[in-house]
């Protein structure tokens, strides 16, 4: 999940998070990313198989902004697949 620089937050899936980053920084990404530019990525979550990850996009971008802020803030209760990320900045962007 990536907060944006207006502060709302960006939800997706892709199989190279590395490249999915890159792609939103330089504006290859999807329309939402090119107007709200991504300003730090504050979690991922890995899953066995696409389906499941579709599913769990779903349920994200269903979430109110107080739960994503909770998301960003601690360790997910929602899943045992959670990892969390350092924060790192998107300098590139």
């Amino acid at each position: 999940m990536l907060i944006c620089i207006d502060g709302s937050y960006y939800a997706g899936l892709t199989n190279d998070l590395a490249q999915r980053i890159l792609d939103h920084c330089s504006g290859k990404g999807p329309a939402y990313t090119k107007i709200t530019k991504p300003k730090l990525l504050v979690w991922y979550e890995s899953h066995p198989t696409r389906e499941a990850a579709v599913i769990r996009e779903k349920q994200l971008k269903g979430w109110n902004r107080a739960k994503k802020n909770a998301c960003e803030r601690h360790p997910s209760p929602w899943s045992c697949h959670t990892q969390r990320v350092a924060s790192p900045r998107l300098t590139s962007c």
